[in-house]
């Protein structure tokens, strides 16, 4: 029985699962430092928690949907007032991490949760439409790192925002599989940004450039949902640039792991090197395009 669930971290992912668990018939409680995120599930029927703390002694089950590792780590640990989620949630229940991060973090994460009887699944999330359309639709993937009997315990809170759950191995499998998913999709945005600056500058229109390129062996995800990625950077709290710092983290990460497997990744080393001193505001403002290779969770 999975019980009552809480999910901490309410942006343009983890509102929408959290709505999604509410209106699946889950005890949900939620913790967010916004207000505004707040306010709106528990119009909706969800409780919210004054902290962390609460939230952990009072969940069988906890979803983490951050943006970084430092957020995560300071969400699990905390310290003092601020005590994490390890010191106050219970022996036997669940973490299940959605963030995108190094799986060093989710495996360091793992053995400090065993130590305390806590189960732990890295599940980053993504779907074709972008991970967050996909929340809102019902229609995530999940990409799981862990026990496949902890993936099983809570399969039914997990597919009340998708039905493609896909296991992958222990702890950190499912993150390593999301970066190198977020490392093509960002080299495929890298490739889509030159070939429009290239129509661009032979007076050609942007728009019809990508209707035509969806037809032909031009297509990839980032032509099919260009102007889907420019409306999220317009509305993301951290602007174009905010997007283009996530997407810079996952390469970094991604780069970080192929290193220590002596697994070459030049051309996602390439894109880093374009991301890395202007995080995509420079070539944005000149073309109007998404921030740098905006982040494609």
């Amino acid at each position: 029985m999975i019980g009552t669930v809480g999910i901490v971290g309410l942006g343009a992912i983890g509102e929408p699962m959290a709505a999604n668990a509410v209106a699946a018939g889950f005890s949900t409680i939620v913790y967010d430092p916004r207000p505004e995120p707040l306010a709106r599930l528990t119009a909706s029927g969800a409780r919210a928690a004054a902290s962390v703390a609460e939230l952990g002694r009072a969940c069988r089950v906890v979803q983490v949907v951050v943006g970084n590792d430092a957020q995560l780590e300071s969400v699990a640990y905390g310290a003092g007032a601020n005590a994490g989620l390890l010191e106050n949630m219970a022996p036997g229940s669940s973490l299940i991490v959605h963030s995108t991060v190094h799986p060093d973090t989710v495996t360091r994460l793992a053995q400090r949760c065993a130590e305390r009887g806590i189960t732990l699944l890295d599940a980053p999330v993504s779907g074709v439409q972008g991970a967050e359309a996909s929340a809102r639709a019902r229609e995530m993937t999940f990409l799981i790192g862990g026990s496949a009997s902890a993936m099983e315990a809570v399969r039914p809170l997990l597919e009340a925002s998708g039905t493609r759950l896909h296991h992958l191995g222990e702890v950190g499998a499912g993150t390593l599989v999301k970066l190198a998913a977020n490392a093509m999709t960002l080299v495929s945005m890298e490739s889509t940004r030159e070939a429009l600056r290239l129509i661009r500058r032979a007076g050609i229109d942007a728009s019809t450039a990508l209707e035509v390129w969806r037809h032909t062996s031009g297509s990839n995800w980032a032509v099919e949902n260009w102007e889907r990625m420019h409306a999220l950077a317009e509305r993301h709290p951290g602007g174009r640039q905010g997007l283009s710092e996530l997407g810079y983290k996952d390469l970094t990460h991604a780069l970080a792991v192929a290193h220590r497997l002596e697994s070459p990744l030049p051309l996602a080393a390439i894109v880093s090197q374009l991301m890395e001193p202007r995080f995509g505001e420079e070539d944005a403002a000149a073309t109007k395009e998404p921030g740098g290779a905006s982040r494609p969770a």
